[in-house]
């Protein structure tokens, strides 16, 4: 089934011109890689939608591995009950790995000391759960409700704060362009079923310098045709659109908006960045500010597309 960490993000710190990943249960930094962020996510998920009390789960919890006798593993994520008996076991996987039978048999070679009730395996795009039956030893696949109840499934409005707190949106943005963003951060990532996709993509930085690795929704426009957009906050604290439009699976444009600069200025002209050179686009339309229009934030990409079909 669909992860319940796609629209579930990691806290983000800014250090030494570089984005770490925040563990709010351990108050520690790390490095932003794919594994570490599926993990947060979960967290994210597990705290916020199920409200699983924080000092009952545990992070990479160090186990004795009862199939090598020298070696020890970690539990990605543990949430024990109110006796504090392990309940869930989690186990998290980067997304390019695919969930198999032999990484089900990893999980659950964990649980043979912890003795867990349920098992989450995710990659932070598929999630699987299992139930464990300690007298047999063996588990079988369940579905979600089973394990949160109806939990899980309510999705709460996330407030601004919430999403400066997670790099897209810019702690020194105005008063103006944040009353703007407040509706427009939950209406952009909150999907519904089948509603385009959420996915990290890991593509460095622009020519000027701007960072193009984060989270961004992908939006199909035509065959072989798509464009991903994201909100990102600079480190000095401005929010900027970014997009990429990719055709035939290659990344052709770059798209740079700052919309600090649109919104107080009604400056609507964006940096582009292709193979051939830099230039810019006027973009004037694509955001009235003063007023949210959800349909105007969601045609947005096949509006911008036009115009780059025109330029």
């Amino acid at each position: 089934m669909q992860s319940f960490a796609l629209q579930h993000f990691p806290h983000i710190r800014h250090r030494n011109g570089e984005r770490l990943l925040w563990n709010p249960l351990l108050k520690k930094a790390f490095k932003n890689l794919p594994e570490e962020r599926v993990r947060l996510q979960t967290l994210e998920f597990l705290l916020h939608d199920v409200q699983w009390p924080a000092t009952q789960i545990s992070c990479e919890t160090a186990i004795r591995d009862i199939t090598k006798e020298t070696n020890t593993v970690r539990a990605d994520l543990i949430c024990y009950d109110s006796d504090f008996k392990p309940h869930i076991v989690v186990e998290c996987k980067a997304p390019s790995i695919r969930l198999t039978e032999k990484i089900a048999y990893q999980i659950a070679s964990y649980n043979r000391k912890l003795k867990g009730d349920y098992l989450y395996l995710t990659n932070g795009i598929r999630d699987i759960f299992f139930e464990t039956n300690a007298s047999k030893g063996n588990v079988v696949v369940v579905q979600p409700e089973r394990v949160f109840g109806d939990t899980g499934r309510n999705m709460d409005v996330k407030p601004l704060s919430y999403f400066i707190k997670r790099g897209f949106v810019g702690n020194h943005s105005s008063s103006y362009l944040k009353n703007w963003l407040k509706d427009a951060m939950p209406a952009f990532w909150m999907l519904s079923n089948n509603e385009s996709e959420i996915r990290f993509l890991d593509i460095g930085k622009t020519p000027d310098g701007a960072s193009l690795s984060h989270y961004y929704r992908i939006f199909t426009l035509a065959a072989e045709k798509k464009m991903a957009f994201t909100f990102v906050s600079s480190h000095f604290g401005q929010t900027y659109l970014m997009g990429i439009l990719n055709e035939d699976g290659v990344n052709t444009v770059i798209i740079e908006l700052d919309l600090d600069l649109m919104a107080e200025k009604n400056e609507a002209i964006a940096h582009i960045f292709q193979s051939t050179g830099s230039g810019k686009i006027g973009l004037s339309g694509l955001f009235d500010f003063s007023t949210f229009d959800k349909e105007q934030l969601l045609t947005m990409p096949e509006r911008l597309g036009k115009k780059l079909q025109r330029r």
